[in-house]
Order: structure tokens, then C-alpha cells, then sequence
């Protein structure tokens, strides 16, 4: 009886110790991976936008981004904006850059922009630029 009491007792310990040697090992390799990595990059899941384009009648400021071709255009990456909202079109893929953005729509004279600065923001974002078309009839 005494012997299986011990058994038991031992086998406990050893449950312990290894798990205590577990989380140890862990925790070191842990903390080496952190040390590896000088500046570790954490990015959210939220994606801002590069660039937003307020498309509007010069007059009536009435919203004119739905039927509109709004498109950034950056050292041969060209990119179409999205439109969601009947004012507002948003570049969702635009990265660091600068940008030539044109507004085309139907019944209205083209307008452009040249130099518009996406910047890098963080490590993992850039900062929205915001520019508002205001389309002559």
C-alpha cells in the first residue's frame, strides 16, 4: 500500500514538473522570438482607404460618384475607385505614392488632379487623402 501511495505521489510530481518544464520551454522560446524580431509588426484587420473623392455637381451639390469613373493613377498602377455612397469613391488598394486622379461622367466636363500624396502611415496603413470633384455641367 505504501508503495503504490508513493508511485503515485512520484508520477504526480513528474505530471508537474513536466508541465511547469513545458511552460518554461515555451515561455523562453516565447521571449527568443520577440528578441528575434527587433520591432515586431502588429496590423489590425481595418483597412483605410488611400484615397476618397467627393464627386459632386459644381452647382447643386448634388452627390455624382455613382456613374462616374473615378481612377488613381500612379507610375503604371492604375486603380478604379470604388463607389459607395452617390457622393463619395474610395480607393481601397492605393498605396504609398503619388497619384493623377481623374473623374469622368457623362453630360460633364473631365477633372483632374495631378500630385496627390498617399503617404505611408504606421507599417501597416496609409493616410487617407481626400479631394472633392466638383463637376462642371
Amino acid at each position: 500500500m505504501t508503495w503504490d501511495r508513493r508511485s503515485r505521489e512520484r508520477k504526480v510530481l513528474s505530471r508537474k514538473w513536466l508541465t511547469s518544464a513545458r511552460q518554461i520551454s515555451i515561455g523562453l522560446f516565447v521571449v527568443a522570438l520577440a528578441m528575434a524580431c527587433k520591432s515586431p509588426v502588429v496590423c489590425t484587420g481595418v483597412v483605410h482607404p488611400g484615397i476618397v473623392v467627393i464627386v459632386v455637381d459644381s452647382v447643386s451639390g448634388a452627390g455624382l460618384a455613382r456613374g462616374a469613373l473615378v481612377t488613381a493613377v500612379d507610375s503604371g498602377f492604375i486603380d478604379t475607385l470604388s463607389t459607395f455612397s452617390d457622393s463619395v469613391a474610395t480607393s481601397l488598394r492605393a498605396r504609398p505614392g503619388t497619384y493623377r486622379v481623374n473623374v469622368s461622367r457623362t453630360g460633364y466636363a473631365g477633372w483632374g488632379r495631378d500630385s496627390v500624396p498617399v503617404v505611408r502611415h504606421g507599417s501597416c496603413d496609409v493616410q487617407t487623402a481626400t479631394l472633392t470633384a466638383r463637376l462642371i455641367h
